[in-house]
């Protein structure tokens, strides 16, 4: 069975819900969506708040692809023209699945180079996400509706939305287009390239998972072993963890048990443990945990999925070093401090809530929206195999995760979904995965990022080479979930530095290829330095390139 997890960032993850064990492998908790209100981003190394108008394009086709309908709806788009130059280019980041305000103040690079570029901000918010339902409240209700929930459909909005947008308020028809896009939205980015080569110059792709899908190398094992690998490298005992699952389970057996998990959780009158069928709702609640952090290890304080400290994992893992692993309590007491790391980093929490708690909202502007992508076009498909790959539970075979992921997708079924809508050769067909006849797409991905196992590596398919033709990729050791996309902060590590100048460089000739310094341009990308973590007051840098790099 395929766990549920969304690219995004942003990623965000959804309220654990658990199947019976059988022969057929359930989906775990989406580990790329969360339950939970619009984030607030109040973390000064977030960033500021990002200034820029928020406005819709009032008629945008339902279908441009065949004409079936004659429907519109609003797109919600936002735009930032602070910095515009006549001449200069088009920023144009791909809105993944949620609502475009995570994303705009998740990727702080494109509003730090607009003033070197003199370059026009324009996000796109992804149809179906967000505020952006092409049938309100009934676009997700029947197949009538969601048949326009197409990636190509998707396309066609930002198409149209740049198109328009140039001719209405840069003036320029002609403007270069930049598209930057992280996670899913890295994976629309760069497919976009492929699909629309003509209108924009170039794609800035972080932590796309191109690559986790069925016909390639990727295991689907391969999340789930990173997300360990991650925490082992920061300094936690892989078995402390393993084994506590048995003494989670050992103290939900008897009400003595039960009480010290409420105890040592501290968990409020909604989420109290009364049974033994409880469970795997705190399992799950402590795995969407491990699972979030790996994926956003930053190096400073953040709050992108929940307020945490600066490298969190490693918080964690101290946290779970200093318990007890001799005892069923002491070994869920380490559970205790890893999780409390992701849900209470400002340690204000007094009370622990996991089930029916007052702020659980989809944070993403749809509870289904994902899940039906991936029961359709985006058939990602992952579960675990328990140790010692992982930290969790087998939960399913090579050999089963297909038949695992379609049953889940019977969940559909009354709003006219059928298996032959269950397409896994869909990105394959389609865009395909060796970018063989595509130019100019920068890849980054970053090895504490449980996702750089489904993201394109230098080593696969002839791309050592690819700098010729405007491909460049750049494998990031200790950077997580696009942190390179982010608002660029004195404690990032100059392996992030410089990627950020190279790729600024590359960027710059995208967008002014007559300039004299990109007279020999692609030249062959540089090694990054060496990883290693800062020990520096952490705080954003605003425009601060070069970043010492030059």
């Amino acid at each position: 069975m395929m766990k549920l997890y969304s690219v995004c960032i942003i990623l965000l993850a959804i309220q654990p819900i658990f199947a019976a064990l059988s022969d057929i492998p359930f989906k775990k908790p989406n580990r790329f969506h969360l339950h939970r209100k619009l984030p607030q981003y109040d973390n000064v190394n977030d960033g500021p708040k990002y200034n820029y108008t928020i406005t819709y394009y009032p008629n945008m086709p339902v279908d441009h692809l065949k004409g079936s309908t004659q429907d519109t709806f609003a797109l919600r788009y936002f735009y930032n023209l602070e910095h515009y130059k006549p001449g200069g280019p088009l920023f144009f980041y791909t809105g993944n699945e949620g609502y475009l305000e995570s994303f705009a103040q998740n990727t702080g690079i494109m509003f730090d180079l607009a003033p070197l570029f003199g370059a026009a901000l324009l996000f796109g918010e992804h149809r179906f996400y967000g505020y952006s339902y092409p049938y309100g409240n009934k676009s997700y209700s029947d197949i009538r509706y969601l048949r326009y929930f197409d990636v190509d459909q998707v396309f066609g909005d930002y198409v149209t939305l740049i198109r328009f947008f140039k001719r209405t308020q840069l003036k320029d028809t002609d403007a270069k287009v930049i598209l930057f896009g992280g996670s899913y939205g890295g994976m629309l980015a760069s497919w976009f390239r492929v699909a629309y080569p003509s209108i924009s110059v170039g794609a800035w792709s972080s932590s796309a998972p191109d690559l986790y899908f069925p016909d390639t190398d990727v295991s689907v094992f391969e999340f789930s072993k990173l997300i360990k690998n991650t925490f082992q490298l920061s300094g936690c005992d892989p078995s402390r963890i393993t084994n506590g699952w048995n003494a989670l389970n050992n103290l939900t057996q008897t009400d003595e048990g039960r009480a010290a998990i409420n105890r040592i959780f501290k968990l409020d009158n909604n989420s109290l443990v009364t049974s033994p069928y409880d469970y795997d709702f705190l399992v799950g609640w402590i795995e969407t945990a491990i699972s979030y952090m790996a994926m956003t290890d930053y190096p400073y304080s953040s709050s992108f999925l929940a307020p945490m400290p600066a490298w969190p994992v490693e918080v964690a893992c101290t946290g779970l070093m200093e318990t007890d692993p001799n005892t069923d309590e002491g070994l869920v007491a380490g559970l205790y401090a890893i999780a409390n790391v992701y849900y209470n980093g400002t340690g204000t929490i007094a009370q622990t809530c996991f089930d029916k708690c007052a702020d659980e909202h989809d944070a993403l502007g749809s509870p289904d929206g994902w899940f039906w992508q991936t029961c359709t076009q985006i058939t990602i498909q992952m579960c675990d195999a328990g140790p010692p790959n992982d930290l969790f539970f087998a939960d399913c075979t090579p050999d089963n995760v297909n038949a695992g992921s379609i049953e889940e997708c019977r969940y559909f079924e009354k709003r006219g979904w059928t298996k032959s809508m269950y397409n896994p050769k869909f990105v394959q067909n389609r865009y395909g995965f060796s970018f063989a006849n595509a130019t100019n797409i920068v890849f980054t991905s970053g090895k504490y990022d449980p996702w750089y196992s489904g993201c394109i590596k230098r080593a696969e398919y002839n791309l050592g080479d690819a700098w010729k033709r405007g491909i460049f990729v750049y494998e990031i050791d200790g950077s997580a979930h696009h942190l390179d996309l982010r608002q660029p902060n004195v404690c990032d590590p100059d392996n992030i530095s410089n990627v950020r100048y190279q790729i600024t460089e590359v960027l710059w000739c995208w967008a002014y290829p007559n300039d004299a310094k990109c007279a020999n341009y692609p030249t062959k990308p540089k090694d990054l330095p060496a990883f290693a973590k800062k020990d520096a007051d952490c705080r954003p840098v605003f425009n601060g390139y070069p970043w010492g790099q030059a």
